[in-house]
């Protein structure tokens, strides 16, 4: 479901690979390997999950990346979307989700973002 990129060290910032979309049918395998991502690497401060143009997200899949960056933000940490999909930008327009789901159209923006939100060494 997800490949973990990279990690620039315990605590600091993960970035994760989409494979496939987030959607009813796949939701609950990406919320196990997210959960276990967050807990068996040392945990992570802020999560850039890149899911790209190709990739379709449902409401359920918005509602997991809206859950998990909650989460994140309860432990101190962040989490943003980068390279979002067409229908991920409109739910999260349409629901007025921005400032729970950070969506951040380039990998520039998102080192720019994790800088100022990350926790991790850049």
């Amino acid at each position: 479901m997800f490949d973990l990129a990279g990690q620039s060290s315990p605590g600091g910032v993960g970035w994760v690979w989409a494979r496939t979309d987030l959607d009813t049918a796949t939701v609950a395998t990406a919320r196990r390997e997210l959960s276990s991502l967050l807990t068996t690497t040392g945990g992570v401060g802020t999560l850039l999950v890149y899911l790209g143009s190709e990739c379709f997200v449902d409401l359920r899949g918005l509602r997991l990346l809206v859950e998990v960056a909650a989460q994140l933000r309860s432990q101190g940490g962040a989490l943003a979307v980068v390279a979002p999909p067409y229908c991920l930008r409109q739910m999260v327009r349409l629901g007025r989700l921005e400032a729970q789901l950070p969506l951040l159209r380039t990998a520039r923006q998102a080192a720019s973002w994790a800088r100022t939100h990350g926790s991790g060494d850049w």
